[in-house]
């Protein structure tokens, strides 16, 4: 059985994830009412702004955060970075704010929240390159974490065994079952003719992982991967 490892893809699985609490009680980790938020808080690392609830990403709190892009979506304007506490997504990342951020990029972004589609974000109203940097080390989720959206946009590690090959994908036996994944590259669909070679073989997939919902009921498409790489 031949085993290879895709480096560099961002990870788009079925989930989702709501979080209750107020921008101050993302800081100090506490769930307060959301009548107590001080407008004037800056929230200054990736997880204080993932616990927002949608009404409070809502109110556009001022963010300051650094990290290492781990997806770059140039076409989105869009990037995850990740400091020590998790990553975030970032869009509007226009080019008056620069040229579009490569994965392992080093950023300090200053912006406001917004809800996002389907869980809190940034949108970008100021970008400094800092340099470059390594990766984070990979999560390597659980059953349960890969397909609820706890870790939309980690960098995470999936590993199994591929049982079918399609045009734009493959299917992926884990440890804890079966899992559709989508494969996109950065300049468009995979090549499946090209896929059909790891058919039956031992794969790990490394990189950022996405959650995928329904647009209506904001509810989990349960089974199913989507990766993109850079």
């Amino acid at each position: 059985m031949r085993t290879f490892v895709v480096c560099r893809l961002a990870i788009v699985c079925v989930a989702v994830l709501w979080r209750n609490g107020s921008a101050q009680a993302a800081v100090n980790n506490e769930a307060i009412e959301p009548r107590s938020v001080e407008t004037s808080l800056v929230l200054t690392n990736a997880e204080q702004v993932h616990r927002l609830t949608r009404e409070q990403a809502a109110r556009a709190f001022r963010v300051t955060v650094r990290g290492v892009v781990t997806c770059s979506l140039p076409d989105s304007e869009a990037v995850v970075i990740q400091d020590s506490t998790r990553g975030i997504y970032i869009s509007h990342l226009n080019p008056d704010l620069g040229a579009a951020p490569c994965v392992g990029d080093l950023l300090e972004i200053e912006g406001v929240t917004d809800p996002g589609e389907f869980a809190p974000s940034v949108i970008a109203r100021r970008m400094n390159r800092l340099g470059v940097s390594d990766l984070p080390q990979p999560i390597r989720p659980a059953w349960d974490q890969l397909i609820n959206g706890s870790l939309d946009t980690q960098y995470v590690e999936v590993q199994g065994i591929v049982t079918s090959v399609r045009a734009d994908g493959i299917t992926l036996l884990t440890h804890g079952g079966k899992i559709q994944v989508l494969l996109t590259a950065a300049n468009g669909p995979t090549n499946g003719a090209a896929l059909t070679r790891y058919a039956n073989s031992m794969i790990r997939l490394r990189g950022c992982l996405f959650a995928t919902w329904d647009a209506v009921s904001h509810q989990v498409r349960v089974g199913q991967v989507h990766t993109h790489a850079p």
